[in-house]
């Protein structure tokens, strides 16, 4: 009986696992493998995070090695990761 490293099944753990099976990439976001025991998520414009689980603003790259990010209304910081704040007003 084999008990087999992450990544790898099978009787003799010589079938590696697709870490992308299971569909972690969220809203449209497109799966890839680049190492192995590791799945990396292309994000749409507009989202962002690990699993672009996030709506929160626009990034692009004026200059290499630079980004810049602009925000959704509510979302904060670097990658507009922060928060979504929404505020009602009653008359």
């Amino acid at each position: 009986m084999c008990h087999c490293v992450h990544g790898y099944s099978g009787d003799t753990c010589d079938v590696d696992t697709d870490e992308c099976s299971s569909s972690p990439c969220q809203n449209g976001a497109t799966c890839s493998t680049p190492a192995f025991d590791m799945y990396k998520c292309e994000c749409l414009t507009g989202y962002t995070g690990t699993n672009c689980e996030t709506d929160g603003g626009t990034c692009s790259t004026p200059q290499l090695d630079m980004f810049s990010c602009t925000c959704a209304a509510g979302y904060t910081g670097t990658k507009c990761e922060t928060g979504k704040c929404v505020f009602f007003t009653s008359e």
